[in-house]
């Protein structure tokens, strides 16, 4: 059973504490809980990952839409950076034919509109 950045944070709401203190019950920094929660990185240590397993299985939890939400907004981001350097890209482009420019803006219109 795979942790994710959702289940850390979820497992610490349902529990009711801050993530100080959740840290603490884990026996980690409270810079560790803070980063799995924001997906920053994930716990790698097969003790914190077992007692996690443990308590996502205890609290079998039903999604929360704010915290996939949080989570997802860094992958948001970093495309919505990606789109915005291929856009650059593209509109500088010269020496496109016009069948060419036409795709590139069908392309960037879709791109904008998701």
């Amino acid at each position: 059973m795979d942790i994710t950045a959702n289940d850390i944070a979820r497992i610490r709401e349902s529990i009711g504490i801050s993530r100080k203190k959740f840290a603490q019950q884990l026996k980690v920094s409270t810079g560790s809980v803070n980063n799995w929660e924001r997906n920053q990185t994930l716990p790698s240590n097969p003790r914190v990952i077992s007692k996690l397993q443990t308590l996502k299985r205890q609290h079998s939890l039903s999604p929360s839409p704010r915290i996939e939400a949080e989570t997802a907004a860094p992958q948001k981001r970093a495309l919505t950076e990606e789109v915005d350097r291929m856009k650059t890209i593209l509109e500088g482009y010269e020496g496109l034919s016009p069948i060419g420019q036409q795709f590139v803006r069908e392309f960037i219109s879709t791109q904008t509109t998701n």
